[in-house]
């Protein structure tokens, strides 16, 4: 699975203003509802899950960042948004700072591998040099997106069937 085919274009929104943590889930639940993926699935329903997760520990794991996920009965692929939010947000963060990132994934009740393959592809994105910086700085949607998919790896799991090839190039001056 790419990042590339769960981030869903739909489900991206720059310089996001929001009061609280409890706004911000609503704000991701509106924006994941939006997502044909999740069709028949409403904004209350990705909303109350995601609350529901957050109830277990936050998901503002530091540094400016949140991940939050949830996983719903009836939802057949994952939906991965992100969000920034250049004045922060109190998401009761680990390390008790603002939130200024936003990424959320909304996945199927029975695709917990998956689920964490994703998490760990977002976790290193997050901890490219610069990245989060640059995505909370980016002025629009389409800069927003694209500078997160810059930063991605292209595959959450190495393909089983893939050869590999090594050359070497000699430059000399």
């Amino acid at each position: 699975m790419k990042l590339m085919e769960v981030l869903r274009r739909e489900c991206v929104a720059a310089g996001l203003v929001l009061a609280d943590k409890r706004a911000a889930l609503e704000a991701i639940a509106k924006l994941a509802a939006q997502a044909p993926a999740l069709a028949g699935v409403d904004a209350s329903t990705v909303a109350d899950a995601l609350a529901k997760r957050e109830e277990v520990g936050t998901t503002g794991f530091g540094k400016g960042i949140a991940i939050p996920h949830c996983r719903i009965e009836g939802v057949k692929e994952f939906v991965v948004g992100l969000a920034s939010v250049p004045g922060g947000v109190d998401f009761e963060s680990t390390d008790r700072k603002p939130v200024r990132l936003i990424v959320f994934i909304v996945g199927p009740a029975d695709g917990s591998t998956a689920h964490i393959k994703l998490l760990s592809a977002i976790s290193r994105v997050l901890s490219t040099a610069g990245a989060v910086d640059e995505m909370v700085a980016a002025g629009s949607v389409e800069a927003l997106g694209e500078s997160f998919l810059r930063h991605s790896r292209e595959d959450t799991e190495a393909p089983r069937d893939a050869s590999r090839h090594l050359f070497q190039i000699f430059v000399q001056d």
